[in-house]
């Protein structure tokens, strides 16, 4: 599975450390996902729709992938190594 970052957002508020598009082998694109600094560390949190109090995942990464999900993205994140290109932003 190739795995790029489409495009990212650096916006620190909070524990949301900024937002990315991905790319996934050139045919899937999941817009709106979060990079969240959590308790244990970096993740990729899906975008989310709100339904009433309660938010749902717009789609969801298998669990027994979602580590190598999580580094792969976060390894090519640059906001996050101060590496921010200003053509890959929103």
């Amino acid at each position: 599975m190739n795995i790029n970052i489409a495009r990212e957002k650096k916006y620190k508020k909070g524990k949301v450390e900024g937002f990315v598009d991905i790319d996934i082998d050139g045919t899937i694109k999941i817009n709106g996902c979060s990079i969240v600094n959590g308790s244990e560390g970096m993740f990729v949190s899906m975008p989310q729709t709100k339904k009433g109090d309660n938010y749902y995942p717009v789609c969801q990464v298998a669990e027994d992938k979602r580590n190598e999900f999580n580094e792969i993205v976060i390894s090519q994140v640059k906001f996050l190594t101060d590496e921010e290109d200003e053509e890959s932003v929103f």
